[in-house]
């Protein structure tokens, strides 16, 4: 038996001009690393040092424009 797609319900009266989503994360402040790291803990059943290296892990590999959007990351130390 096929699977039925059903078309997304795409409201393009919420887009902004640059083409960013007035509801989506990426118009948001960071929410801080220690909730970043209790977000990942909580998901992934770990411990929270367990988290926070693979947000650090992440946040030592971010790209160039992310490190420009969030000047903090740069804070992030290697090992």
């Amino acid at each position: 038996m096929a699977k039925v797609i059903t078309p997304l319900k795409l409201n393009f009266e919420k887009i902004w001009p640059g083409g960013i989503d007035h509801y989506s994360d990426a118009s948001k402040a960071h929410p801080g690393f220690k909730a970043v790291q209790a977000k990942i803990a909580a998901k992934e059943g770990i411990s929270s040092q367990r988290a926070g290296a693979i947000l650090a892990a992440s946040s030592r590999g971010a790209s160039k424009a992310a490190k420009k959007a969030n000047p903090r990351l740069n804070r992030v130390k290697g090992k």
